[in-house]
């Protein structure tokens, strides 16, 4: 394993498990860190600190271990060099006989790159289906999500061309929020519900106790161990050179609880040398995609995510307040309290100067007026039908004025 130092120091670490033989002579290992995967080329060179400089000394990493025969000894030993090493060109440790020959090799598996516990991100997901009918087409969507686990918050909004739609979820509070805009609600309509009535189980990536790590609800967690895969030609995303991981997930199905369907989850970040420009994280997350021979709906699951702007932090945590959401300076219709879930907060300003009351008072008086608009347009219906009622009675029994010296007409 590799351990990197603030001081600009790498650390390498060599563990060998050793069966002494009886009688046997004493002999001796070294350990080199090389350029190569194990199974390409068994490791192939050696790693250099300088790829032009001399392969040996302070430039290559070596670990010696040392064995007397027969008895038992310490199987582990380091080396220190003071470089960090460039972990994308130090691919594996191979540990050589005293004749050089390679007895032994092990690749240097990086760990998932650390994920912040807040974080907003604009998401393009392309949905394929395989198959005919409606239920096969194939789609994408822009999602913009905000997570914010120290207040367990969490909000995912879509939109398209003619409306726009908003989730606000927090698990601790027990609260979920659907919201829409479009061209019946102008100014947002929003519905609350309890999470533990069963609404939208699929966001709720956290638990009672509160959301989850980034890590566990992005199902960077799992019930396998992490697979690396190394830098491929399928983990270049958007262009950018991406490292690859994949693990195993198993969640349990929306439909019958009692069973579970099996995804495998793979994740993409930027290789180490990768910037991106003023970045304020580095490595931030670049794709995840989500397979499965048979997923909740019983057909095969091929989902990609691709992360466009993906920011260690929320900027304002009113995000999550469902009345500043579309605020466009008039009372949001349904039954959702402003503020954040569990931190109610005064109406926006735009809609009046008695606060939230306005809600209510808006409500009330477009319920008088829908009443007022029936009773008129009965009003109406009634007088038309009066009218002509009349008109039909005095056409029946008027008598033509029209004579041979008289134009008049009757009306």
């Amino acid at each position: 394993r590799i351990v990197n130092h603030t001081a600009g120091q790498s650390l390498l670490e060599v563990k060998l498990a050793v069966q002494p033989e009886p009688n046997g002579a004493a002999f001796s290992t070294t350990s080199h860190i090389h350029s190569t995967r194990c199974e390409t080329k068994k490791g192939g060179s050696h790693f250099l600190y300088d790829v032009a400089g001399v392969d040996g000394g302070d430039n290559i990493f070596t670990v010696e271990h040392n064995f007397p025969g027969g008895i038992p000894s310490p199987t582990d030993a380091n080396t220190t060099r003071a470089y960090l090493v460039d972990y994308e060109r130090a691919a594996s440790v191979v540990v050589h006989a005293p004749d050089g020959s390679r007895i032994a090799c092990c690749n240097l598996e990086p760990h998932l790159p650390n994920l912040p516990e807040s974080w907003s991100a604009t998401i393009e997901a392309n949905i394929n289906h395989e198959g005919e009918g409606l239920e096969a087409v194939s789609y994408s969507m822009l999602r913009h999500e905000w997570y914010d686990a120290a207040t367990n918050n969490l909000r995912i909004d879509e939109h398209s061309s003619y409306s726009k739609q908003t989730r606000i979820m927090n698990p601790v509070h027990d609260i979920y929020m659907s919201m829409h805009q479009n061209q019946t609600h102008a100014s947002g309509y929003c519905e609350g519900h309890k999470i533990s009535d069963g609404h939208f189980p699929m966001f709720l990536r956290g638990s009672g106790d509160g959301m989850s790590t980034t890590a566990d609800f992005l199902r960077v967690t799992g019930d396998t161990p992490d697979v690396y895969h190394g830098v491929t030609e399928a983990g270049v995303v958007r262009g950018i050179p991406c490292e690859k991981w994949s693990r195993n997930v198993t969640i349990p199905s929306f439909s019958d609880p009692s069973a579970s369907i099996s995804y495998v989850y793979e994740f993409y970040f930027p290789i180490s040398s990768w910037m991106v420009r003023r970045e304020s994280y580095h490595r931030m997350l670049s794709r995840i995609v989500v397979r499965s021979d048979s997923g909740m709906r019983g057909v095969p699951v091929l989902h990609y995510y691709d992360f466009l702007d993906f920011k260690p932090e929320v900027d304002d945590l009113s995000v999550f307040n469902p009345c500043e959401v579309y605020n466009v300076g008039s009372p949001l219709a349904g039954n959702c309290t402003c503020g954040a879930p569990g931190e109610p907060a005064p109406a926006p300003t735009a809609w009046g100067p008695s606060g939230e009351r306005d809600i209510d008072v808006v409500k009330a008086q477009l319920q008088a007026m829908t009443a007022v608009v029936v009773v008129l347009a009965l009003v109406i219906v009634f007088g038309f039908g009066s009218l002509a009622f009349v008109r039909l009675r005095e056409e029946r029994s008027a008598k033509p004025l029209m004579t041979n010296d008289n134009e008049m007409s009757s009306f």
